[in-house]
């Protein structure tokens, strides 16, 4: 790579000596492929996403190619000069704190990105047509933060999940709301509310309940009515064999919803997952009103990447399925939540501790 201008030892205009670009493309192309190699990571390993992973690793083998056709990783090599580079001060340019993995996967998108403009804009001074390449790269790895931070947001919400309190709109003593906020208080993480009756009345008991999860930092979902979950700002959708496919009802929610889809065998799971459900909740193939069988549970648990729930309909049925691999699950906010959940809660998480049996 060759350019014109002072000698390196030289001022320019008076200011710091001027320094060639080959830094510049070094340091940029390191940044960019390092990014790209956090996404692939995540999309490996966190919430593991195919496409997503090879698309990041295809863009991070096409930005080692077009560095080449600028200058031999040697010459590169060569102009690395970490000691006097005010960037790599740890103290001085430290990252700000990461409150989550995704946050993670959001800087490294960003610090992608500006690596690729970094790349674009200097590359341009000694081989244009490679910086234009440099510019589609960079427009690729926003269509692709897109796919990987807008869909996978459900799937990741539903990842932290453990417990699903189903609340009837019709409960009694205590009614639907104070029946939420107990169960949310005895260690339920999240609520689905059941619909009955007329529509303004659900949809006012919605966006009530919304207000009760939302304190918690509790997600609600609203089983079958797509409808009222948009009007009410509800978080996602469980979705039974009638009612509008995963697809249809991302149109209505967003493309950011938890689509929750029940299925009564293992094909319907499979399909659920095709389909685009950001989580599974297992059912008995009679309906509702009976918990999922532990064969299902075992079967279908260890075949899906998204999070599977069982249905547990009886105290009774928990063993059975605590010891089929069940780690999350539904059940029917009850009276007493206190004396009811929390048991349960304490039962999943002590199930969730490596090397250790559910306690009995």
């Amino acid at each position: 790579m060759s350019e014109s201008g002072p000698a390196d030892d030289e001022p320019r205009n008076g200011a710091a000596p001027w320094h060639p670009v080959e830094r510049a493309i070094d340091a940029a192309a390191n940044r960019a492929r390092e990014g790209l190699r956090v996404v692939e990571d995540f999309a490996r390993f966190v919430v593991p996403d195919d496409s997503v992973a090879r698309s990041a690793r295809d863009l991070r083998h096409r930005v080692t190619s077009l560095v080449a056709l600028l200058a031999p990783p040697d010459a590169l090599l060569a102009e690395r000069d970490v000691e006097r580079d005010a960037g790599a001060s740890p103290v001085a340019f430290a990252p700000r704190g990461r409150a989550s993995a995704e946050d993670v996967l959001r800087s490294a998108f960003k610090r992608s990105q500006e690596a690729l403009r970094s790349l674009a804009e200097f590359s341009r001074l000694v081989a244009p047509k490679v910086a234009d390449s440099f510019e589609r790269a960079r427009y690729e790895l926003y269509s692709l933060e897109k796919r990987a931070l807008v869909p996978g947001s459900a799937a990741r919400r539903a990842q932290g999940l453990r417990l699903i309190a189903v609340v009837d709109s019709a409960a009694a003593h205590p009614g639907p709301i104070e029946r939420a906020r107990l169960a949310l208080e005895a260690g339920a993480d999240c609520i689905a509310l059941a619909p009955a009756g007329a529509d303004r009345n659900v949809l006012a008991l919605a966006r009530a309940i919304r207000e009760v999860a939302g304190r918690a930092s509790a997600p609600l979902l609203i089983k079958g009515r797509a409808d009222i979950g948009r009007l009410a700002g509800a978080d996602g959708v469980v979705l039974g064999a009638g009612d509008l496919p995963a697809a249809e009802a991302a149109r209505l929610l967003g493309p950011s919803a938890m689509l929750c889809r029940e299925a009564s065998d293992a094909d319907e799971a499979l399909a659920a997952e095709r389909e685009g459900a950001s989580s599974v909740i297992l059912i008995h193939p009679g309906g509702v009103g009976s918990s999922a069988s532990a064969e299902l549970v075992g079967q279908v648990a260890p075949a899906l990447r998204c999070p599977v729930f069982a249905w547990c309909a009886a105290a009774d049925d928990l063993d059975g399925l605590l010891a089929a691999g069940a780690r999350r699950l539904v059940v029917r906010a009850p009276e007493d939540a206190a004396r009811e959940l929390v048991p349960v809660r304490r039962r999943l998480d002590a199930a969730r501790e490596p090397g250790r049996e559910p306690a009995t």
